[in-house]
């Protein structure tokens, strides 16, 4: 049996496992066919999830299962989330929100499963009195004492259950959060100020009285909503304000603030969570005493803000306890940290194809003489560890089926048999040309031309009147040789119609039976970006064609100057070669999000000169940031210094008009194409957002851009490209920044006509 997999007679019922809306999918009819040759097959070793039970069930003639390469996190639907706009939970929580990694640093949340119901689930206590409950399968980034090491690793509920005590005490802790990357706030009250009042302070003039009183603190001492979610700075003052005025320092190095108001103490509570300060809240006869160990400096006052005593392990929240409960509905989400972490419950801690081929497969072998075919292009493909026959192998092995390696075939008592086969050449179809299947299955579908795909229709029998379907069925990746067909003939980008091959999208996030985390990282490491989309995210609709930018931008209404509020504005010039080249000069501004707005493209046949006057007037209009200039296209000539002449006059024109730009130059050794190529992730899930009124503001880079790569012109895609690639690099190496998630949701509402005009373009 599968390692992990769990005894048939341990399954939950059928109906347990589904949700509302999967039985109204399913119906009856697949909800039975599930029931006899699912959960009543013992040769199938673990319970299909939601996407599996749909390809399961499906009785038609043709269907294509398939994505991204390759896991499902199921937590409590009742679990606190915080977001950058306030709490929700794991229920009510959307794509498009924003959400918080483990370092603090704001996520997108890029996809929702629906609602799970039926899976075995456990409470977990940390050692701070936090409570969480999770199914068996959602990961944990946590570290075992056992293993006599401080490394990270993602393990299952299930895995922390059976291992959690070592030599009686607890074997696993999950590091404390990192304090989160809240924007800025305009707040009408000094933080500091604030928390000196909530703290106890009564030395305050009249003006500010009024400002307390406007905030609704003056009789009702507690932390507004608005400054629990400010920076950290802000966070930082308001805890200091409270501590110097209402908080102590023990001899033992921990902080204490006390209260007898219940509402400031949960604030006070949410606000040390918040910072990534695990500490524990007493309560005793109506009066709450926060305690807590941390290296931030939280007191201005030097008796209590020197610190005895530290700790390492205020960095740990350990797991004290972990029990079986019944089972509650549960859901997964899917971000776009790093890591696949983020952060739950009120005490912010992190959390973290062919197999459903080969259960089709074995869908019927309890009816006597049922035969299937499951297909790999080559014999060496077949043959991989983890591939189809490897793994019917570790799923079959101990049970009462026969395996002939010569004929790699499985018989099983009802004399059933599922082969192995493989389709090299055009005469290997010819081998199948006197079989009949009532099951033929290709794996990797998009490596097969269609001519041997179509071939096999015509082994697909069946005498009448007997108990089973023929069903042709394929699972794959996008990408390979037979990309173009299998799009054609499946319903991948377009709507299913009755009695029609089916399309039923799976992608990593979908398959909680692998290591998601380091299998995104591997995959993370392909240099192709088309390749890497294909196999990470599932995406069909990129191809090595190149025509990438062929979806309607994320556009957004924005109105402020972008000199002002504090943004973060960045540059990047693609000097013009001469001639008819362009030169093109682009602005992004990073959002409060952390989203990147092309603000403004200049695009004109321009000499050098002239570019080096619209760089520094930009600069007086924008304040930027960072600026990167493209120095392939200045020539070898230098000037007396050793500097380009480019770079010689942009500092003698600076000194004049008295302007520094923050500039660099950045020579590029990677191919135009590839370098554009890179940007489409961003611009795809809306992580690179651009101005509503594009069609004014900068109609040719979009020309250029959905044109891209057989248009006259890619100067502008060029320009961009560049910009994104420095903020990525920049806010990597610049220490006292959050670097922006290269991963977010963004939205626009496109009329029909809009649309086409897009594509028209």
């Amino acid at each position: 049996m599968k390692e992990g997999s769990i005894p048939h007679e341990n399954w939950p019922s059928i109906m347990q496992v589904l949700s509302p809306e999967e039985v109204k999918t399913l119906g009856w009819k697949g909800i039975a066919v599930l029931q006899k040759t699912v959960w009543e097959n013992k040769y199938i070793p673990h319970i299909p999830y939601q996407q599996q039970r749909r390809f399961l069930a499906y009785g038609g003639l043709e269907a294509l299962y398939g994505g991204s390469a390759g896991g499902g996190k199921l937590i409590y639907i009742k679990t606190p989330l915080y977001t950058i706009d306030g709490v929700t939970d794991i229920e009510h929580v959307k794509v498009g929100d924003i959400v918080f990694d483990e370092h603090g640093k704001p996520c997108s949340v890029v996809a929702v499963s629906d609602i799970e119901y039926g899976h075995d689930c456990y409470e977990i206590t940390f050692s701070d009195g936090s409570k969480l409950i999770a199914a068996d399968t959602h990961l944990w980034p946590a570290v075992s004492i056992k293993e006599s090491s401080s490394k990270v690793v993602n393990r299952s509920t299930r895995e922390l259950f059976e291992t959690q005590r070592v030599g009686g005490k607890a074997n696993y802790y999950i590091p404390v959060c990192k304090p989160l990357r809240y924007p800025k706030r305009n707040l009408e009250l000094d933080p500091y100020i604030l928390g000196s009042w909530l703290g106890g302070s009564t030395s305050l003039n009249p003006e500010i009285i009024a400002l307390i009183k406007k905030i609704g603190c003056f009789e009702n001492k507690h932390i507004p909503e608005i400054y629990l979610r400010s920076s950290v700075k802000q966070r930082v003052d308001l805890l200091r304000g409270l501590m110097d005025t209402g908080g102590h320092a023990t001899p033992t190095g921990a902080y204490e603030i006390q209260s007898i108001r219940r509402e400031l103490a949960d604030g006070v509570s949410k606000l040390l969570h918040s910072l990534g300060i695990k500490h524990i809240v007493h309560n005793r006869i109506n009066k709450w005493r926060i305690k807590f160990y941390t290296n931030i400096k939280v007191s201005n006052i030097e008796c209590k803000s020197s610190r005895h005593g530290f700790r390492l392990t205020v960095f740990r929240r350990y797991i004290t306890e972990i029990k079986r409960v019944p089972s509650v509905p549960t859901r997964c989400i899917q971000v776009t940290s790093e890591s696949g972490c983020y952060l739950v419950g009120d005490s912010l801690i992190p959390t973290h194809n062919s197999d459903c081929l080969l259960m089709a497969a074995l869908q019927y072998v309890m009816v006597p003489n049922y035969s299937a075919l499951l297909l790999r292009r080559t014999y060496s493909d077949l043959a991989l560890p983890g591939a189809l026959m490897d793994r019917a192998q570790q799923w079959l092995s101990s049970t009462d089926a026969r395996w002939s390696e010569s004929n790699k075939v499985w018989t099983f008592p009802s004399g059933a048999k599922v082969t192995f086969g493989y389709l090299e050449t055009e005469n290997d179809m010819y081998r199948y040309q006197s079989s009949e299947f009532q099951f033929i299955g290709f794996d990797e579908v998009t490596q097969f031309p269609e001519d041997r795909y179509a071939y096999l229709f015509s082994r697909l029998r069946r005498i009448n009147e007997y108990p089973v379907p023929i069903r042709m069925r394929a699972a794959t990746n996008p990408g390979g040789i037979g990309h173009d067909w299998v799009m054609r003939r499946f319903p991948i980008m377009s709507p299913e119609v009755e009695d029609g091959p089916i399309f039923v999208p799976a992608k990593l996030y979908d398959n909680p039976h692998i290591d998601q985390e380091s299998y995104a990282k591997a995959l993370e490491m392909i240099p192709d970006v088309v390749t890497r989309e294909q196999l990470l995210n599932g995406r069909w609709d990129i191809t090595a064609s190149g025509e990438i930018f062929s979806k309607p931008p994320v556009l957004i209404n924005f109105t402020d100057h972008p000199a002002s509020n504090d943004y973060k504005v960045y540059g990047a010039c693609d000097p013009s070669e001469g001639g008819n080249d362009y030169a093109s000069i682009i602005t992004i501004i990073e959002l409060p999000d952390h989203r990147w707005l092309v603000y403004d493209c200049d695009l004109s046949i321009d000499n050098q000169s002239t570019t080096i006057d619209k760089i520094i007037t930009l600069h007086s209009l924008y304040n930027y940031k960072k600026f990167w200039i493209e120095s392939n296209s200045l020539g070898h000539a230098k000037s007396a210094s050793g500097e380009s002449l480019f770079e010689a006059e942009l500092k003698k024109r600076q000194a004049i008009r008295k302007l520094t730009v923050p500039y660099d130059f950045i020579w590029n050794t990677t191919k135009k194409a590839d370098r554009i190529r890179a940007m489409e992730p961003f611009y795809s899930n809306g992580q690179m957002v651009f101005m509503e009124d594009w069609q004014r503001r900068y109609p040719e880079l979009m020309n250029q851009l959905k044109a891209f790569p057989h248009g006259t012109h890619d100067d502008a895609p060029d320009a961009l490209s560049t910009v994104i690639m420095g903020i990525l690099r920049f806010n990597r190496n610049e220490v006292t920044e959050p670097v922006p998630i290269p991963m977010m949701i963004g939205g626009s509402k496109w009329s029909a006509s809009e649309r086409r005009g897009w594509r028209s373009l």
